[in-house]
């Protein structure tokens, strides 16, 4: 009989040291603070009751009180590296919170505008455009046309301009913002230069003395005999009835009036080379 009871305590004696295994290794992952799932709390209370009933037959068995789950947990204490990420943590957050209130609430235009370049569906171009330099009207005295005459010696050019830009342009392709980059002359103007008319001529006079001739216009000044012309049109712009010789007579058809109010001047005729002189007759684009 001995040994049929020794037989049956044999498997009590096993269950209970399985349950004191299990209740002491479920005790110290609370104690660590850790929390116990559903099926670990319910084999950590199968544990508890079957220590509990074996305290009962044997009351020598040490009592256990069990932890419950309102037990106190031990909080682990944090390693020094944690320490210092969380140190690290709470310093950026006051800058940043520096930052912002460092600031004004109500952005300008300015920020917004910097916002939109920002943006990543911003694109951003170089553009060149061209624009007109106009040019400028130089006016000239002209001693050798007559006052109250002009000439275009010079016809004005105007010139071309290259500006470039920097445009940016949001997501719709709407400019948003430009900046110029340079201004550069591609073409420069060329000026436009006008001839302005100083000359009057003398008034006709009867004096011999004065080397005329009677029937003639009064001679012609030196700087009056350097003059050049290219046509007799030109040169009657400035002396109507032509240029002679001193004693020059007009060669006239029958039945023609000869001129006779020509303008003496033997220098200015002489420059001419005789060119403007078709009958040789002494006087140059008589009319």
């Amino acid at each position: 009989m001995s040994h049929i009871k020794q037989a049956n305590e044999q498997p009590k004696d096993s269950a209970l040291s399985r349950a004191h295994q299990i209740y002491d290794i479920l005790s110290k992952k609370q104690s660590n603070g850790q929390t116990l799932s559903p099926i670990q709390l319910q084999a950590f209370n199968k544990a508890k009751n079957i220590i509990a009933q074996s305290d009962q037959t044997h009351p020598t068995t040490k009592k256990i009180d069990p932890p419950t789950e309102s037990s106190p947990k031990s909080t682990p204490k944090p390693s020094k590296k944690k320490i210092i990420v969380w140190i690290i943590i709470i310093l950026i957050g006051l800058m940043i919170l520096i930052g912002i209130f460092s600031q004004d609430d109500t952005p300008t235009n300015n920020d917004t505008q910097t916002a939109q370049n920002t943006s990543v569906d911003n694109t951003t171009k170089t553009i060149t455009e061209t624009s007109d330099i106009p040019f400028k009207t130089e006016r000239q005295e002209d001693n050798s046309l007559t006052k109250g005459t002009e000439k275009t010696m010079k016809t004005g050019i105007n010139g071309v301009k290259t500006t470039t830009y920097k445009v940016t342009y949001d997501s719709n392709g709407k400019e948003i913002s430009r900046e110029k980059i340079k201004d550069e002359i591609t073409i420069a103007p060329v000026d436009e230069i006008i001839a302005v008319g100083i000359y009057v001529a003398p008034a006709l006079s009867d004096d011999n003395d004065k080397g005329l001739n009677s029937n003639s216009t009064p001679a012609a000044t030196p700087s009056q005999a350097q003059q050049k012309f290219a046509n007799c049109s030109e040169l009657n712009e400035v002396y109507p009835h032509g240029i002679g010789k001193d004693g020059a007579k007009d060669h006239v058809s029958t039945g023609s009036a000869p001129v006779t109010n020509y303008t003496v001047n033997d220098a200015l005729y002489d420059s001419l080379n005789g060119n403007f002189d078709r009958d040789k007759d002494g006087i140059a684009c008589e009319a």
